[in-house]
């Protein structure tokens, strides 16, 4: 019986080293001068990623992130009054490349969909979404992560959101979304 113990516990063990799932938390920088970029601020983003498939160079998986931001305290003028968040919804699926010659350092890629969801909450300026609206596009991610364990790494990416055309959403300025997210990860 003792030794069914130990054969238990280091069966578990080798699983929770080759867990598939990892979590994430991030500080979301926006890096662009549209009216995202130059209007609103990161808070954090949290999320999470399973990887279903691997072999000796790559992986793929899949990943759900989502994300806060808030408007900066300067666009407000005396003529309007109001308070903007957004909240963003990434699904995606992503790759991971192992590099034999550097095996702490991991390149990654990733294409989803995102729903970027506005809410507001006063008199609003013409170009921000009225009211509490989403508004849905294609992502896509490229970034790398550096192990520190087996089980937490950094994890450093740059996001292009293109926002579907629609409403007021018609330009450039409108519609592309630029981030930069830095943070840590912990395998599961």
């Amino acid at each position: 019986m003792r030794n069914f113990f130990f054969l238990f516990l280091g069966l578990f063990g080798a699983q929770a080293q080759t867990s598939s799932w990892s979590v994430e938390l991030s500080y979301p920088a926006l890096v662009d001068q549209n009216f995202v970029g130059a209007n609103f601020n990161g808070i954090v983003e949290a999320g999470t990623k399973y990887q279903f498939w691997e072999n000796l160079s790559f992986k793929i998986g899949i990943s759900l992130h989502t994300g806060l931001f808030k408007d900066k305290e300067g666009i407000q003028d005396p003529t309007t009054d109001f308070d903007l968040l957004i909240w963003t919804l990434q699904p995606r699926i992503y790759g991971v490349l192992f590099l034999p010659t550097l095996p702490q350092f991991h390149p990654i890629i990733g294409i989803g969909y995102s729903a970027v969801t506005f809410f507001t909450n006063g008199n609003v300026m013409t170009f921000f979404p009225q009211g509490n609206e989403t508004r849905y596009g294609l992502n896509a991610a490229a970034g790398f992560s550096l192990d520190v364990s087996k089980q937490w790494y950094f994890h450093a990416s740059y996001d292009f959101i293109k926002l579907s055309n629609s409403g007021n959403f018609t330009t450039p300025y409108l519609q592309n979304i630029n981030l930069v997210k830095l943070g840590v990860g912990y395998r599961i």
